[in-house]
């Protein structure tokens, strides 16, 4: 199980160690390559060697947003395992912003905790990190992603009109990129659904109304490209309530979650 997300890309500390460093930076490097190669579990144990030697306070903070971002992308095979590794990650980079990181690495730290905090649903965290990460980062992509998931915390927590506004933006200053187009999808929304499940059969899809409309549930029927049938309970008028379906709806649906 794993969350989508933008990746934050981990060069700026690779490329700043050398190959006369001293053992605790060498550890920075060990673990910066693991989590390139997406081997999480020992970039997390790399980055706690590093953290384990005397440290100047940016070493610290480069250990630590390793550590992080080794967390963050881990996967989970269950929803506690995801939202126990997604806590991990921001209390590595809430640490981290203590330790006086570079001011580069200071905008990353921003847009991973935003984006960790988005995945938490704590979307007012979410807005404010990834602003304060926007004005500073230099990668176009990175910019786009981090414009989008504020217009995305702002749809989720009803702020309807800003989040679209948000979305016109991405369009604007990121033409012809993917977050431009999810951006364009994305306005206009004003209701959000609990997509339940996808089938192929059209029996097993009408097996599942009849349940769902037992609960008092009618769920919404539409087809996808591939004729696929989706099935969705809503609408919702804010997040909160979709969210709520969600849960009460688990113990038939694990795999349930809420759109947009």
């Amino acid at each position: 199980m794993r969350h989508a997300a933008f990746i934050v890309g981990t060069s700026l500390i690779a490329s700043a160690l050398c190959s006369g460093c001293t053992p605790h930076e060498q550890a920075l490097r060990a673990s910066a390559t693991a989590l390139k190669q997406n081997d999480y579990d020992q970039a997390i144990i790399l980055a706690n060697d590093a953290m384990e030697e005397k440290l100047t306070s940016q070493e610290a903070a480069e250990a630590l947003y390793l550590r992080g971002r080794a967390f963050e992308e881990r996967p989970a095979s269950s929803q506690g395992q995801l939202e126990s590794n997604l806590q991990a990650a921001r209390n590595s980079y809430v640490e981290a912003l203590r330790h006086s990181p570079s001011k580069r690495l200071n905008t990353y730290i921003h847009a991973s905790l935003g984006k960790v905090a988005f995945f938490q649903d704590d979307f007012g965290t979410a807005s404010q990190q990834l602003w304060l990460a926007y004005g500073e980062l230099d990668n176009p992509e990175l910019k786009a992603a981090s414009l989008y998931y504020m217009g995305k915390a702002q749809q989720r927590s009803g702020q309807f009109q800003d989040a679209d506004q948000t979305f016109a933006n991405v369009s604007q200053r990121f033409a012809d990129t993917q977050w431009a187009k999810k951006a364009a999808a994305s306005r206009g929304i004003r209701a959000f659904y609990v997509q339940l499940g996808v089938y192929i059969n059209p029996k097993s899809a009408d097996t599942v109304i009849k349940t769902m409309q037992q609960r008092g549930i009618q769920p919404a029927r539409a087809t996808d490209s591939q004729g696929r049938y989706l099935l969705k309970a809503g609408p919702f008028g804010s997040y909160a309530q979709a969210k709520q379906a969600r849960q009460r709806l688990q113990d038939l649906f694990q795999d349930a979650f809420v759109t947009p």
